[in-house]
């Protein structure tokens, strides 16, 4: 098993030719990271920034600015940042659902007014039917979404891995080729996986090696691309923690591991303390995930903003950081204040329960 906790580092970025008075706040995207300003570490023509990563990615080689006073963009090359000790800072995201009455320019500027600093996007976002090229709009996508001054943190794939015939694996691997080229477009690294759905080809006593099978194909291509595969426990299959441990476990790849959808598993039918006891053992595995709240199970299932179901979500988040996980924290709401209000309480609920903290430090 991989552990995988963040180093604490902070940057230094030379701002030789350029007035301090440039620039209001601001946010530095890099990747699926958000490095926040600190006002409080300023010398001569420097910045001090706060940021937070699990390991430098390619894309640090250059990092953009966003201006808050003119809305300008400057790039800096790798040499002009000098990495140290740092502190943590939370990237706190939202997942693209659930918001029926509004247009996707609608909900890009409604995440970003509310304050979010990422989201995470569905493939049909992006890919849909009638889109000739989903590479040239996944660019269009993901510029308009910088210019709300925020970051993709996942895609999500729709992809189906319950699959043993050759023709149905191979069909399967290549759409994700294409799902990791369009991710890394959108400026991310987490691909929302979904194991698949129950089909009479494939026996339940082998749901665990058809997926095993599809994911370890596509482990070649998201190693090289730095991208991840995060499993949701979703649906009829995965929504079993064992049964994730022993996926991850027989692909054995940093790269596959958990989206934790922290309702899930009670929507499923699992009782509360065997859905804290998944918390523990997918947390270290968790690549991406769903911070979600509700209550009841199947057609009894009622979703509720952050807070306000019968999940244990302080459970869930004190698992992940001592777990040393760095990614958002990214929350979905399936409640029935979908204009927004529900969505504003799960973000609140965020700001007042995630900070820059681990469990150790507690």
């Amino acid at each position: 098993m991989v552990t995988r906790r963040p180093k604490e580092i902070n940057t230094f970025i030379p701002q030789s030719g350029i007035r301090r008075s440039d620039f209001a706040i601001d946010t530095f995207s890099v990747g699926r990271y958000n490095i926040r300003t600190n006002p409080a570490y300023t010398e001569g023509w420097a910045f001090g920034l706060d940021a937070a990563y699990a390991e430098l990615p390619v894309s640090f080689r250059l990092m953009r600015i966003r201006c808050g006073t003119a809305g300008k963009s400057r790039r800096y090359k790798a040499g002009q940042i000098h990495v140290f000790g740092g502190s943590m800072m939370p990237k706190l995201g939202i997942v693209h659902y659930n918001f029926p009455d509004f247009s996707f320019d609608e909900f890009i500027r409604f995440v970003s007014d509310t304050g979010f600093d990422n989201v995470e996007l569905q493939v049909n976002d992006v890919w849909s039917p009638g889109i000739d090229s989903p590479e040239k709009n996944a660019e269009t996508i993901r510029q308009k979404v910088e210019s709300h001054g925020l970051a993709v943190s996942a895609f999500a794939a729709g992809n189906d891995f319950v699959v043993l015939d050759e023709e149905a694996v191979r069909s399967q691997v290549e759409r994700m080729r294409r799902i990791v080229g369009l991710t890394k477009i959108l400026g991310a690294s987490a691909i929302r996986t979904e194991g698949g759905a129950p089909k009479e080809s494939v026996p339940e006593n082998r749901w665990i090696e058809a997926m095993a099978g599809c994911l370890s194909r596509c482990v070649e291509f998201a190693e090289e691309e730095e991208v991840y595969l995060a499993v949701d426990n979703h649906g009829l299959v995965t929504n079993d923690g064992n049964l994730q441990v022993e996926l991850f476990e027989r692909v054995g790849s940093k790269h596959v591991g958990a989206n934790l959808d922290t309702m899930n598993y009670r929507w499923f039918g699992h009782d509360l303390e065997t859905v804290e006891r998944y918390y523990e053992i997918i947390a270290p595995y968790t690549l991406h995930l769903h911070l979600k709240d509700g209550r009841g199970t199947r057609s009894a299932y009622r979703g509720e903003a952050l807070g306000e179901g019968e999940i244990n979500l302080m459970k869930a988040i004190d698992c992940l950081k001592t777990a040393g996980y760095d990614g958002s924290w990214c929350c979905e709401y399936e409640g029935r204040e979908n204009d927004g209000r529900g969505q504003r309480k799960c973000y609140e609920y965020l700001k007042a329960n995630i900070d820059g903290s681990t469990a150790s430090d507690a």
